[in-house]
């Protein structure tokens, strides 16, 4: 049996920074409810199974985006989270999700072909006036790559 060969702790203390705002945004989101609908494919989960996503990636925000409840959105941890995340996936101006992953040549298996297709062209549950700015400014940093 092929075993590991570390000879110091396997574990070990680091510090680290921590996102303050995220539990108050996560908060607003998710409140009390059990579950919520994952705001891309719309499938109803847990809360625990749902991410306070943000709309624009949050190391590119400033301080005013990253305290306006506007800037999250729920989406599941099952891949909608991720697909949009890594911008395979982006909201167009009329509020639909388009898939990018042929502008950017992005390498998808089957599988992930197939989420795709169910997912380009469906409408986004959090696209509003208040979070357009937001959706712009993802399809254009993912859409320049």
């Amino acid at each position: 049996m092929l075993r590991l060969k570390i000879d110091k702790p396997l574990d070990t203390m680091a510090k680290r920074a921590s996102r303050v705002e995220q539990a108050y945004l996560r908060g607003l989101l998710f409140d009390e409810k059990l579950h919520e609908k994952c705001a891309c494919c719309g499938n109803l989960y847990a809360a625990s199974h749902l991410f306070a996503a943000h709309i624009k990636k949050r190391s590119h925000c400033n301080t005013e985006e990253k305290l306006d409840p506007q800037i999250v959105m729920p989406m599941c941890k099952f891949g909608c989270d991720t697909l949009y995340e890594d911008g395979y996936l982006s909201v167009d101006i009329n509020g639909y999700f388009i898939r990018l992953d042929k502008v950017s040549k992005k390498i998808i298996t089957p599988y992930v072909e197939d989420v795709l297709e169910k997912l380009n062209g469906r409408k986004c549950s959090y696209w509003n006036d208040n979070t357009a700015k937001y959706f712009a400014w993802h399809y254009n940093y993912h859409s320049n790559i």
